[in-house]
C-alpha cells in the first residue's frame, strides 16, 4: 500500500471572505459596489451581487457603465441575478443600498441578520467601531460584520439610502457612484 502524496501546506490557498452586495434590480447600485470592493479586496473575497427584485439576466445600463467608468471600474461583464436567503446566511458580510432591502431580508428572517448593513451605514459606523483584527485581510473582512453589529448595537448609525439612478438622468448615476466610492473606501480603509 502506497503512502498518500504530499501536500505542502505553503501551497494551500486559505478560503476566501464572502461578501455580498444588494440592490433592487442587481444592475446599478448593488453592481458598482461589487465592482469596487472586489477590485479592492481581489485577494481576500469573493465579491458578488444579486437583487431583491432583480432584473436576472440584464446587464448594467450605459449611464451605470459610464460612471462606473469614471472611477476606474468596469462593469460591463455584470449579470444581474435574484438574491436569495442563502446567500445572506453564508456571506461573511452583506451591504445593502437602502433601509428598504435591510427590510426585506429583515422579513425573510424574522429579523435583520448581525452581518447586514445598509452601506452607508457601514461606513459611518467604521468611525467608531473597533478596527477589525486578524493575521490577514481575510480574517478582518470575515470578523468585520460582527464588529460593526457591536458598533451598532451601541448606538445606531445616521446614514442615508443610495437612492436608484434608474432612468433618472446621467447625474443621478455619478451622483449614486460618488456615495458608493465614498461609502466603499471608508470600509476597505477601516478593514485596512
Amino acid at each position: 500500500m502506497s503512502e498518500p502524496p504530499m501536500i505542502d501546506p505553503a501551497s494551500m490557498e486559505p478560503a476566501l471572505a464572502t461578501v455580498k452586495c444588494v440592490c433592487t434590480g442587481n444592475i446599478c447600485r448593488s453592481a458598482a459596489m461589487e465592482a469596487y470592493l472586489a477590485r479592492a479586496w481581489v485577494d481576500a473575497a469573493t465579491v458578488t451581487s444579486a437583487g431583491t427584485m432583480a432584473a436576472a439576466g440584464w446587464h448594467s445600463p450605459a449611464p451605470m457603465l459610464a460612471a462606473m467608468k469614471s472611477v476606474g471600474l468596469d462593469g460591463s461583464k455584470h449579470v444581474a441575478r435574484q438574491l436569495e436567503m442563502a446567500d445572506v446566511e453564508s456571506s461573511d458580510l452583506v451591504l445593502v443600498a437602502t433601509h428598504l432591502h435591510l427590510a426585506w431580508i429583515a422579513r425573510h428572517f424574522g429579523a435583520a441578520p448581525p452581518n447586514t448593513f445598509v452601506l452607508t451605514e457601514a461606513a459611518e459606523l467604521t468611525q467608531r467601531a473597533r478596527r477589525p483584527a486578524g493575521n490577514d485581510r481575510i480574517d478582518r473582512i470575515r470578523t468585520a460584520a460582527a464588529l460593526l453589529d457591536a458598533a451598532r448595537a451601541e448606538q445606531p448609525a445616521e446614514y442615508q439610502d443610495v437612492h436608484d439612478p434608474y432612468g433618472h438622468g446621467d447625474d443621478a448615476y455619478h451622483h449614486a457612484m460618488d456615495i458608493i466610492v465614498g461609502a466603499c473606501t471608508s470600509i476597505v480603509e477601516w478593514v485596512g
